[in-house]
This record gives structure tokens, C-alpha cells and sequence, in this order.
């Protein structure tokens, strides 16, 4: 009873004291100045999605508008515009704003959204709102300044590891399965980090988290490595005679620890081109060289800094003999240029032809002594004849890898542009010794009609 009768008390006293009024005057004013700022500033009040300035990893995202915190307040109409182009009869309404799904995936890149949305209450409200976002699926890479497929060091720390990624993505690093330090990127997407206590050999794991959440992982090995790589094998060998001015340089290399990182290659002191194969550890260069002696060096430096120097030599020898038996002629080549020619004996055309083909001469021999070949036209000579005249071999012979064929000097000089001997090359005495010292064992000689 006291309890009503208070109450009662006190609303008789508002009601003589005329307090019922001024607190519905207040009520109104606050309802007013609310409904007034909701409407001045709905713009900022709008939830927007995806929202203005942000990544993400959807290419079809649901892009929407809502105005949730004035429910009293209906939306009337829209007009959305995606990329410059309208969109607004494909949007769904509803009360407080729209949604609309792309159709198909939208770019990489930014996207923008302007939109006219009229709502009503007490009186229209119509808002223009333009906001962007990005859409990034694109994984980061993870790069290391001048390292592809592992890094080396010749101590058990590195200082400053120089690597690339996406600008203003997060790193997590972990070093045989240990979490370590994350260096920081910046806005152009480089960072460095310190590897310390390296074994032997080690695993380090890098993975970048970009603004959309992608997230890029490279694994790579990591090395000690105090070994220099070693020459094991190369070609052509030193000293030795190259028959071709076209030829094939290769170096075998050895590198257990890490792998070679780049290989320079002087011939005469010039730099030349050359391959590389990780797999063989080889290095190889096709050139031509001009006749006579060239110089050949190779340095070639590991992934950890070690290096390896090899210098040789040897001699290009681009002679060349061609033999034509139509013309009882032999031409003498040099870098492919004409610069002796000789008459000779060839062997006789149906009975002991010369053979065509392609020769080279395996053996030289000075002042030779001729032996028998137990032919049956050698029958009756005798079984070996000493230098001197006589011979038939005359002062000077080159044997081909033709069985029994030879280029030789000939003390009967008529017979010198005939088809009169057994299958050999005959010359006059004194181009026989000329050419002789013009050729080398190795030279090619190709025997044409």
C-alpha cells in the first residue's frame, strides 16, 4: 500500500508541476536529433562488402550494401555500377540494402562500386556511395637474390640473406623445423634475414602471407660448404691436334657440396659462350677457331664462393687433303682455302682402284723402308727394300686407315698423272717432302672422282 501510495504521490507532483511535458520535449528533441545525424551521415554509416581498400582472395565475391542501423528506414530503389558498367537488374533488394554476384570471376586488381540507393521514412534519403576493393589470388613467390636452387656458405652463419616477395606480406621462418625470426618486408618487397648454427647441411622454410591471406612457401636446402669444385675431365686434351676448325669444347665438372654457380670461359683471353648442364656438371662451347695453337682458360665458382682455375692448350689444325682421281690432282686446304695443288699417280681403274672415301693419315714416315705385301704382283720383288732409290715409297710416306693405301713419293716420275699404281697416291719427290711437312697424323683426306 505505501509503495502505490508513493507512486501516486509522484504523479500527481509531475503532473502539477508540469514535468510530464518538458520530458516529452526532451524525448522528441533526441529522437529528432538522432533521426537528423542517422540521415546526415547514413553515407558513413553504410556497411559496404567486400569493404573499401580491401584484398581478398575470392575472384566472385558477394558485393553488397546495408544501412542496418536505421531499420525504420525502407530502401526504395538502387542503381549499382561494378567496374563502370550498371548491374542493377541483376541485384537482389531487400529492406536495408542490396547484394549483387558477379557472374563470372572478376579480375586481378582493383574494382570499384558506385551506387545510388534512395530510402524512405519520414522523408527520402538518397545516398551515392563509391568505394573500391582488390582481388588478389596470385600466390607470393619467394625469391633469394641470386639463388635458385640452394643456398651455400663457407661459414656457419649468413648475415644478410637477400630475398624478394609480395610488398607488405607477412614471412614465418622456421630453420630445420625451428621457428626464427621474421624479418619484416617492405613496400617494394624486399627483405633480409640472418641464418645462424648452420649444420652441415640444413632445411629452411619461408612462407609469405600477402594482404588476402595467399600464402607462398619456399623450401630450400641450405649448406656448409668449404670444398672447391674440381676439374675431373676436359676436351680437347692439352697438346693435343684438333683436325677441324669446327670443334667442341667440354669440361667435366665435380661439386659434392652445393653446385656451381657460374662457370667463365677464355679462349686466346677472350670471353666465349658457353652451356652449362646442372645435371652433368659439364660445360660445353661449340665454336671455330682458326689454324695454329690457342690457349684455353676456365674458372668456374661454386654457390658458396669456392673457386677452381684450369689453363691448357692445344693446336687447330684445319688442313685438309682432297684427292681427285678424275683429274690426277691433289688440293691442299687450309681454313677452307685453296693453297697447294699436285699432280699425281692413281691406282689403276678396274684392277687396283684407288678407294673413295673418307680418310684421315695415321702414320708419317720419313725415308721408309718398302715391305713385301705378298701380292700377287709383288711376287717376284723382294722382301723389303731399304731407302734409297729404288724404293717405291721414295723419301717420304703417309699411310691413310684405307688397308694399304698411302700418299708417297715416286722415283719414276712418268708415271705421274697415269691411273698406273696399286691403289696408291704417287707424287713427285719434292712435293712429297713439301706436303709432308704441310701435313700432321689426323689430317683428313677425302678421295673423290
Amino acid at each position: 500500500m505505501r509503495g502505490r501510495l508513493k507512486i501516486h504521490l509522484w504523479i500527481k507532483y509531475i503532473l502539477r508541476t508540469k514535468l510530464l511535458p518538458i520530458g516529452l520535449s526532451i524525448l522528441a528533441l533526441i529522437f529528432i536529433a538522432v533521426w537528423g545525424y542517422l540521415y546526415a551521415f547514413a553515407e558513413d554509416l553504410v556497411i559496404k562488402s567486400p569493404s573499401h581498400r580491401r584484398v581478398i582472395p575470392n575472384p566472385t565475391p558477394s558485393i553488397s550494401a546495408e544501412w542496418q542501423i536505421f531499420p525504420l528506414a525502407r530502401l526504395a530503389s538502387a542503381t549499382v555500377i561494378v567496374d563502370g558498367r550498371d548491374v542493377s537488374e541483376s541485384v537482389s533488394l531487400s529492406a536495408v540494402g542490396f547484394s549483387y554476384d558477379p557472374p563470372q570471376k572478376l579480375s586481378e586488381g582493383e574494382h570499384t562500386i558506385e551506387t545510388k540507393l534512395i530510402y524512405k521514412f519520414l522523408l527520402p534519403k538518397k545516398l551515392k556511395l563509391k568505394w573500391a576493393f582488390e582481388v588478389d589470388t596470385i600466390t607470393p613467390s619467394i625469391k633469394f637474390e641470386d639463388i635458385e636452387d640452394i643456398i651455400a656458405t663457407r661459414q656457419s652463419w649468413i648475415h644478410d640473406l637477400l630475398g624478394f616477395t609480395e610488398p607488405h606480406a607477412k614471412l614465418k621462418v622456421y630453420l630445420n623445423g625451428r621457428s626464427i625470426p621474421s624479418p619484416k618486408v617492405d613496400e617494394r618487397g624486399h627483405f633480409s634475414l640472418g641464418l645462424y648454427s648452420l649444420s652441415r647441411k640444413n632445411e629452411l622454410r619461408v612462407v609469405a602471407i600477402d594482404r588476402a591471406g595467399n600464402k607462398g612457401t619456399l623450401v630450400i636446402p641450405v649448406v656448409v660448404d668449404n670444398s672447391a669444385p674440381v676439374i675431373k675431365a676436359f676436351s680437347p686434351a692439352h697438346g693435343s691436334v684438333v683436325h677441324s676448325e669446327k670443334l667442341k669444347i667440354s669440361i667435366k665438372l665435380e661439386e659434392r657440396e652445393s653446385d656451381i654457380r657460374f662457370a667463365t670461359l677464355w679462349i686466346d683471353g677472350n670471353v666465349v659462350k658457353h652451356n652449362y648442364n646442372p645435371k652433368t656438371k659439364e660445360i660445353t662451347s661449340g665454336l671455330r677457331l682458326s689454324h695454329g695453337e690457342h690457349e684455353v682458360v676456365v674458372k668456374a665458382i661454386d654457390e658458396a664462393g669456392n673457386s677452381v682455375k684450369k689453363l691448357w692448350s692445344f693446336k687447330v689444325d684445319t688442313t685438309r687433303v682432297v684427292i681427285n682421281i678424275t683429274q690426277r690432282r691433289l688440293f691442299l686446304y687450309r681454313e677452307g682455302q685453296l693453297i697447294k695443288e699436285y699432280p699425281i699417280a692413281v691406282g689403276q681403274e678396274f684392277t687396283f682402284p684407288t678407294p673413295i672415301g673418307h680418310y684421315r693419315i695415321i702414320r708419317k714416315r720419313k725415308n721408309p723402308t718398302w715391305y713385301n705385301p705378298h701380292k700377287p704382283w709383288s711376287r717376284n720383288m723382294p722382301e723389303r727394300i731399304p731407302p734409297g732409290p729404288g724404293n717405291p715409297l721414295g723419301t717420304r710416306a703417309m699411310d691413310l686407315n684405307a688397308p694399304g693405301i698411302r700418299i708417297h713419293g715416286t722415283y719414276s716420275s712418268r708415271s705421274i698423272g697415269r691411273a698406273i699404281s696399286h691403289g696408291c697416291i704417287r707424287m713427285h719427290l719434292h712435293h712429297a717432302e713439301e706436303l709432308f711437312d704441310l701435313v700432321s697424323v689426323g689430317t683428313p683426306v677425302d678421295i673423290v672422282k
